[in-house]
């Protein structure tokens, strides 16, 4: 162990106060103006001191200022009252009171600084204060009494019990503030030193009384010297730290052999102590010996019953720090200060720090959290509030593995009864991995990993945003289509064909300044002109963005030429009814380039809107000649079909080709996709009867059917069910699909409601493209679903790209622990296929394995595959 130098105003303080104490040893005239300024100086000293320093809790402090004013105002009495307390006084006389009062607050100081420093070794303090008694008592049976003469009034063999009890008190207390490892505040080394001197001054005093001795300047001597030590203990700047909790004692090796020696002490003292009283006629004297042994009695026993019930404490908490230790999570005990108490080993791996008993939870935190976390562990303790949990915090813990991780933190009051007053348990779970998986999400949903452009999601928000704001001037939007990217990605490889995409990205963010450009799709870019970012006209930079895009990329497999088609919506052709109708304008132009696409920029131009595109889908549903194509999902190891997904085509027979992603979107918009839904529901379910019709229970086929929001209403359920009855497939045949944010959103609660009701019937529920909508891996806990079904953008960058190949593995781990199956959409190559299988994803769906098939193709497929 060893302390902390004193502060210089310590020492300028002490010295002069010191000196003035020799002087009063070896020049007796001055006792009497000693006795007095010496204690008056100190206490003055220690007000200074508290009112300096301020310490918090200030309470102890202001124990010590009353003990030191006590202590001058007994030297003050003693001067008037000519005698010292011993004698000849038989009641209670002024200056006897005032130096039981100064012992009684110096007690109450150091109890108060062992309580607040080591709240978690009370019972030790305990079991000291009773050695100590126990010892004392002894001793004064032994070696005071045989000694003692006649004539001593009631008041003085009171006094001659209680000083020296009240001294061996305070060493007891005094021990705890110097008995840590490392390093000792001088304020708590002085603090005990006075300890000593105050002890050292009642011997003093007790033994002259007994022997008959006169002189009292040594027992005043270090009278002086115990205030000095305390008046200096609180001017000196260590004395914040005296009163701030302390690290646990270490547990006791053997409790019980420890509590059976207080016991046997315990009971020796006050044994010897009635037989005594029991041989001799009793007197006021041994009637007061008794009353102590009866305290010491109850006392023993009361700490041989603690000490049983904290062995049972210590073997129920001796399993709990075995499963912490084994344990995931961080576990910390704080108290309500936010001390750590007790701690976890994986708290300690968490954040960085071997032996974390000592140290704040503020320490850990980022800047603003502090304050916010340890009123909520207040408020918790206390059992207020207990909805400030669970919290997400970014810890800084610089030495660690992770130097900045985010936990979910939960918090609770500590069970069974603590130590610590106000204990509370904080539950640390490091989501770091899940944090970062969730912002990679985040950003797959609105940005394109490959080129880094927004996306379609991306697009559509801005679209929708610049036709509201549509008064400020007009919106052009342009489709763009690089065509021959299969022949490239077939014949130089994917990695030359993405080198192309990436460079076609860049060239339009040069050649469209001031608009917002994002990839739509595999091949295809769109070029947004609005308000406010609207600089430059479109019909100026559209040459530019032919000229330059058309101009041949240089890669690692060589030069590519790049053939373009183009093709232009605008509201200054006429209004639109919403950011799908001016998508589908855009795509029927760029379905017009297409057909006329012979030379390296062929483009068209969508005069006015679609006017007839409602009408038209009305007259296919009537008709019923919306087709249906079948896509199988495939076991990606033993490469079995296991189901289907249904897929909405267009009619050719209707005349102009419209792809499923102007369709669905346009449907949408104009409320036709409920009748779709209808349509494709009961087709689905008319042909999976037909293909499970002769098949065994383990043999069966499922058909999955996407589910719009809209859909989702109150009469859904009742909708599948009768379809489900009407066909006589088997509700485990039937999986609706729906999107990530139809089953996330928190404000569609009649969605959530329609889908628990269709699960409870037997049907199973799809999150369709996750990753590209709300993308919380929190969320899935909480989904009314039974597979997730893994994102093209995830496969597209497969196995090349190994921070999304730990993307979906994370994504299927934590799906795989919630008993969710998982399907990848958008496999088109063996590789991809074999590292999906690697990374535990079970099946699979995409052009690998097979284009949408018309129904009989579908069930060409499952025959051969029989």
């Amino acid at each position: 162990m060893s302390s902390r130098r004193p502060d210089q105003a310590v020492w300028l303080f002490a010295g002069p106060m010191v000196a003035l104490d020799v002087v009063y040893l070896f020049v007796p005239s001055t006792h009497d103006p000693i006795l007095i300024v010496l204690p008056a100086l100190a206490a003055v000293a220690a007000l200074i001191g508290v009112l300096r320093q301020r310490p918090r809790p200030g309470w102890p402090w202001w124990l010590v200022v009353g003990a030191l004013g006590t202590a001058a105002l007994s030297g003050l009495l003693h001067i008037v009252g000519d005698g010292w307390f011993l004698r000849g006084r038989a009641s209670p006389d002024p200056y006897g009171v005032t130096v039981l009062a100064t012992l009684l607050l110096a007690v109450a100081a150091l109890a108060a600084f062992a309580y607040l420093r080591q709240p978690g070794a009370r019972t030790w303090i305990i079991d000291t204060v009773l050695i100590g008694g126990i010892a004392l008592l002894l001793g004064w049976l032994i070696v005071v009494v045989p000694t003692f003469g006649a004539g001593f009034t009631a008041w003085q063999k009171t006094m001659q019990v209680v000083l020296p009890f009240c001294g061996a008190v305070l060493i007891a207390l005094a021990a705890p503030l110097v008995r840590r490892r490392g390093t000792v505040s001088a304020s708590a080394v002085l603090l005990a030193a006075g300890a000593v001197a105050a002890l050292v001054t009642i011997a003093l005093f007790v033994v002259g009384q007994v022997r008959d001795i006169s002189a009292v300047s040594r027992p005043y001597f270090w009278w002086h010297l115990f205030c000095i030590a305390w008046a200096a203990a609180a001017l000196d700047g260590s004395m914040k730290a005296v009163a701030v909790p302390l690290p646990a004692p270490s547990r006791q090796r053997h409790p019980m052999l420890w509590a059976l020696a207080v016991v046997v002490l315990g009971f020796a003292g006050p044994i010897i102590a009635i037989a005594q009283y029991l041989q001799e006629e009793p007197e006021d004297y041994n009637n007061w010996l008794l009353l102590i042994t009866v305290v010491l009695f109850v006392l023993v026993l009361g700490r041989f019953g603690a000490t049983v019930a904290s062995t049972a404490r210590e073997r129920h908490s001796r399993v709990e720090r075995e499963l912490a230790r084994d344990a995931r999570d961080a576990v910390l005990v704080a108290d309500t200060a936010g001390f750590i108490v007790s701690a976890s080993g994986p708290a300690a791996r968490l954040l960085g720090v071997e032996d974390l008993v000592g140290h704040v939870v503020s320490e850990f935190l980022e800047p603003g959290q502090s304050s916010r976390v340890l009123a909520a562990i207040r408020r918790t303790s206390a059992g207020t509030d207990l909805d400030d949990w669970p919290m997400r915090l970014r810890l800084t813990a610089p030495a660690a593995a992770n130097p900045h991780p985010d936990v979910d933190a939960l918090c609770r009051i500590l069970p069974h009864r603590s130590p610590v007053p106000g204990a509370v348990v904080l539950t640390l779970r490091d989501v770091s991995d899940e944090a970062r998986s969730e912002q990679d999400l985040r950003l797959l949903s609105r940005y394109d990993p490959l080129t880094g452009l927004s996306n379609l999601s991306t697009l559509r928000d801005r679209l929708d945003r610049a036709l509201r704001e549509a008064g400020t001037g007009p919106v052009t939007l342009a489709l763009l289509e690089v065509e021959g990217m299969r022949a490239v990605n077939a014949g130089r490889g994917r990695a030359v064909g993405d080198q192309v995409l990436r460079a076609v990205a860049r060239r339009l963010e040069v050649a469209a300044p001031g608009a917002a450009v994002a990839r739509v799709g595999g091949d295809e870019f769109a070029v947004l002109w609005a308000p406010p970012l609207r600089r430059t006209a479109p019909d100026a930079v559209l040459p530019a963005v032919r000229a330059v895009l058309t101009q041949t990329v240089p890669t690692d497999g060589g030069p590519v030429d790049v053939r373009l088609s183009l093709g232009t919506a605008s509201t200054e052709h006429g209004p639109a009814d919403g950011a799908y109708a001016l998508l589908a304008r855009a795509d029927q132009a760029l379905e017009s380039a297409r057909g006329a696409a012979r030379h390296p920029a062929a483009a068209g131009t969508a005069p006015g809107p679609p006017t007839d595109l409602r009408s038209r889908l009305d007259a296919v549903l009537a008709s019923g000649e919306l087709e249906v194509r079948y896509q199988p999902v495939v076991d990606l190891r033993t490469r079995q079909v296991r189901s289907f997904e249904a897929l909405v085509r267009w009619p050719e027979s209707a005349g102009g080709p419209i792809g499923p992603d102007v369709l669905i979107p346009f449907a949408e918009e104009t409320g036709q996709i409920v009748q779709i839904g209808a349509y494709m529901l009961r087709a689905a379910l008319a042909s999976v009867t037909g293909w499970n019709r002769d098949r065994a229970a383990a043999d069966r086929v499922g058909v999955a059917v996407n589910v719009s929001a809209q859909q989702l209403g109150a009469g859904f359920p009742a909708l599948v069910e009768k379809a489900l009855a009407d066909s006589g497939a088997e509700p485990s045949d039937l999986v609706l699909e729906v999107t990530e944010s139809t089953v996330v959103s928190r404000t569609d609660l009649a969605a959530r409601e329609s889908l628990v009701r269709i699960r409870q019937a037997g049907v199973r529920v799809a999150i369709d493209d996750f990753g590209t909508g709300y993308s919380a891996l929190r969320y899935l806990a909480e989904l009314p679903a039974d597979i997730v079904k893994i994102d093209k953008s995830f496969t597209d960058r497969l196995p090349e790209s190994a921070r999304m190949a730990a993307l979906v593995q994370g994504i299927v781990q934590i799906a795989d622990r919630l008993g969710l199956d998982t399907v990848a959409e958008g496999v088109e190559t063996s590789a991809q296929a074999a590292e999906l299988h690697r990374l535990g994803c079970r099946k699979g769906q995409g052009y690998l394995f097979a284009r949408p098939l018309v129904l009989d193709a579908a069930v060409a497929l499952l025959a051969e595959a029989s």
